[in-house]
């Protein structure tokens, strides 16, 4: 069986949140997520990227899938950029084993139709592979209750309504929900782009480098 890493980059702290904070929306979608992986051969690599306090000691998720990379203020300081993410990403790859690398976000809950799909084995290293997020419109941090890839957040009602849901089959230029990567177009394509300042679109260049050589695959459309 291929052994998949997922790969997360975030911080212990109130960033970028509307609603909870990073460790809660971490905390529950990494719990949802570990149950739906059955048995895959699986590991979460977390990188955290300079929490007061570490997200390790604070997780409070036991599970020997999961491993944490700690990089302290000092170090995040001397990277040429403020957007630190795409290289604790890049941190996080280095220091992975699987065959296929994947970056999901602290909040993105991967579903059982995934982990299903990607242990069929159907996979191949010449074509690398991106699922964009299915969310509602209406509100963040919302999930759509059968989707392989998914946002979390609250609760909702349900809806016959088909507009209240946005089109998750929009190709590749929105928010991620998955990205997927053999391990050699990873490293043969040098990762992401750690001059990146453009933090909505460090996916769109990252695609644009590895279709010079690698097939892309809308998930999305398979799953």
């Amino acid at each position: 069986m291929k052994k998949l890493s997922l790969v997360i980059a975030t911080r212990n702290d109130l960033y970028n949140a509307k609603y909870t904070t990073p460790l809660f929306r971490l905390q529950s979608s990494l719990t949802r997520t570990l149950h739906n992986a059955g048995d895959t051969n699986l590991e979460i690599i977390i990188v955290d990227y300079g929490s007061d306090e570490k997200i390790e000691n604070v997780l409070g998720i036991n599970d020997k899938r999961i491993k944490f990379i700690y990089i302290d203020k000092e170090e995040c300081a001397k990277y040429d950029t403020p957007f630190n993410e795409v290289k604790c990403i890049n941190r996080g790859a280095r220091n992975s084993i699987g065959d296929f690398i994947g970056r999901i976000d602290q909040d993105t809950i991967v579903g059982k139709r995934f982990f299903d799909w990607f242990n069929e084995g159907n996979l191949s290293e010449g074509e690398f592979y991106f699922g964009g997020r299915r969310e509602l419109i209406k509100g963040e941090f919302r999930e759509t209750k059968d989707a392989p890839v998914w946002h979390e957040g609250f609760e909702i009602e349900e809806s016959e309504d088909p507009s209240d849901f946005e089109d998750w089959r929009i190709w590749w230029k929105r928010a991620v929900g998955i990205f997927l990567i053999p391990r050699p177009a990873y490293f043969k394509s040098c990762g992401y782009s750690e001059q990146n300042m453009l933090h909505n679109h460090m996916e769109h260049e990252f695609i644009a480098r590895l279709q010079q050589k690698w097939t892309l695959i809308n998930l999305n459309l398979i799953l």
